[in-house]
């Protein structure tokens, strides 16, 4: 499970079907596992996928996630990020689901043999703009010119 929050991001997974109370939990970041849960044993992996990686019980990775929900206090999850690295990688991320959400920019997994996309098959995000094919919504707050068309994108 991936998980944005506007401070920190994880990828939370169960490590072994035999550890069913514990959960591993990692980030790219270091010190965004702590920031959620301050008495996490954190450990270093930087030749892996994830550089940051920490075993967490089930109800604590819970109970803080639950926690973080109940004390959401913006209207717009993009506005409440303040780190200038951390809001560009998430609009990445956004303008990625937005070309998924309009059924454009994605292709099917099984290219392999094992049954997943080779590092030539995996979606490259065109920039948000570049993806629109449609007039952009009029008037919405946080869109850099309302009014301009946005040009079809070449085929």
């Amino acid at each position: 499970m991936w998980i944005f929050l506007n401070d920190a991001f994880f990828s939370i997974v169960r490590e072994e079907k035999g550890r069913r109370k514990t959960l591993l939990v990692r980030a790219r970041a270091k010190g965004d596992i702590e920031k959620v849960w301050p008495f996490a044993e954190v450990f270093a992996t930087p030749a892996r996928d994830y550089a940051f990686r920490a075993r967490i019980p089930e109800a604590e990775v819970a109970r803080a996630m639950t926690e973080r929900i109940l004390g959401i206090d913006y209207s717009n999850f993009k506005s409440g990020i303040h780190e200038v690295d951390r809001h560009d990688a998430y609009l990445r991320v956004w303008s990625a689901m937005y070309g998924f959400q309009a059924g454009r920019g994605t292709r099917r997994m099984g290219s392999s043999p094992w049954g997943r996309a080779e590092e030539e098959d995996l979606l490259v995000p065109l920039p948000f703009h570049e993806t629109l094919e449609a007039e952009p919504p009029r008037g919405r707050r946080g869109c850099d010119n309302p009014g301009r068309r946005t040009p079809r994108r070449k085929r």
